[in-house]
């Protein structure tokens, strides 16, 4: 998807595909990266021709799945609330939102742009303390001209509009060795950088040759896995910031041990160094251990386009959302692989394409997606009732982070992200 412009005419979600015969590469459906328009621009080396500047029908057939939206239409006016959530507040950015992470005292909220910028919020007083640019990042966007000004500390406006978006941020445990604030951060052109935040200083832990779209470390900070756009998955030992295993499918036809396509969500398991999870565009989730390089098995179903697999806090259960309009939310057994419960859409009939979700304490969870622009809290064992919801948000919800209160254990704050926009939203289990 490009910026400016609705459908980009080489991607095979497009009904405007096949003008140029090649595919366009995406993040989340949303960046065409051979667009002029687009942030993620200039991968392939050629123009994306959109929708509209040639002309409004595709050379032929329908797209192979359902047309993905890019957030649906711009809502006017703003969002609407109903029950147990409320806008507690609104942060704004100069480009659109890709990912968002709370620190782990929930001290911090970090937010990922679209131009390559991460921004770090204090929660107390919603203030911006750290905002971490990467040079390399961003000259990755647009090269023309800023050879100069890069030498320079101002840094370019260009660059800020059209850098390389930021995929995912995962904050790492402070140790006794390590006392600053450690935060991972993934970038579109495959640079795996670790940021030492007070220092507002980056160092390269890896450049992968893909586009690297998600990221999760162990409990303790010692691995990072990520995953991208050649379905593989890679191993990061972070204390020497070498690659310690890349994870991928056997040769073998007769077994899924891997995946065969993108993968957009990588999960650890809570309580292990060893286990994690990841999921993608090829309906599978697949689980791991670290040590092997082959995945150990999987199960079938959802389609992942997000940050959409979450462990619960004991390991036993996985919630996964899928960009889809039927089955989006369901709850899965991690033991067994066996699908628990369907989670089903609103009262009213509405039904989001889910880009991510999250737990929210016991018997609760949080998703958000496209078509509608919305996030909604919902019981997940005996009523299976929305308990709350933000509507008519700007754009679509890509990412979303939980943490708890600092005043109430009870209460829970939870970032979302939609358009240029981050909410940090307050939902009340005792209101519940």
């Amino acid at each position: 998807m490009c910026v400016h412009h609705r459908w980009c005419c080489t991607c095979p979600y497009s009904p405007a595909r096949g003008y140029l015969g090649e595919l366009c590469l995406c993040v989340h459906h949303r960046w065409c990266c051979t667009c002029p328009y687009s942030p993620a621009r200039g991968y392939l080396g050629e123009l994306c021709v959109m929708l509209g500047l040639l002309v409004s029908r595709p050379l032929w057939g329908p797209p192979p799945h359902p047309e993905p939206c890019e957030g649906g239409p711009a809502t006017e006016g703003p969002p609407v609330t109903s029950g147990c959530l409320q806008i507690s507040s609104v942060i704004e950015a100069e480009a659109e939102v890709m990912c968002c992470r709370f620190s782990p005292d929930g001290s911090l909220v970090a937010m990922g742009l679209a131009n390559g910028t991460i921004k770090i919020h204090e929660l107390r007083g919603w203030t911006c303390v750290h905002v971490l640019r990467d040079a390399d990042t961003l000259r990755h966007g647009d090269t023309r001209g800023h050879a100069e000004t890069r030498r320079h500390a101002e840094t370019p406006r260009h660059a800020l509009r059209h850098g390389v978006p930021v995929t995912s941020l995962v904050f790492l445990p402070q140790t006794d060795t390590e006392r600053d604030i450690r935060l991972v951060a993934t970038y579109a052109s495959g640079r795996v950088s670790l940021w030492a935040v007070s220092l507002r200083w980056a160092c390269p832990l890896a450049r992968e040759a893909t586009h690297t779209l998600c990221a999760a470390a162990s409990p303790s900070g010692a691995w990072v896995a990520t995953g991208g756009g050649d379905g593989a998955l890679r191993i990061y030992d972070v204390k020497t910031r070498s690659l310690a295993l890349t994870c991928s499918p056997s040769a073998s036809s007769h077994v899924m041990d891997g995946h065969s396509s993108r993968i957009f969500a990588v999960q650890w398991h809570p309580e292990s160094e060893n286990f994690f999870l990841s999921g993608g565009w090829d309906n599978t989730v697949q689980f791991w251990d670290r040590r092997m390089p082959h995945s150990v098995r999987s199960l079938y179903g959802p389609h992942v386009c997000g940050e959409s697999l979450h462990f619960d806090s004991s390991g036993s259960q996985i919630l996964s959302g899928s960009w889809r309009k039927r089955q989006a939310l369901q709850v899965w057994d991690s033991g067994s692989g066996s699908l628990i419960r369907d989670i089903p859409p609103e009262a009213d009939g509405e039904r989001s394409s889910v880009y991510a979700c999250r737990w929210l304490g016991d018997g609760l969870a949080v998703s958000g997606g496209c078509d509608p622009n919305a996030c909604r809290v919902v019981h997940t064992q005996s009523s299976l009732m929305t308990t709350g919801s933000v509507s008519a948000l700007p754009g679509g919800v890509y990412c979303i982070d939980v943490t708890s209160s600092s005043t109430s254990s009870s209460t829970h704050l939870i970032a979302v992200a939609s358009s240029t926009s981050l909410y940090l939203l307050t939902h009340s289990q005792q209101a519940a």
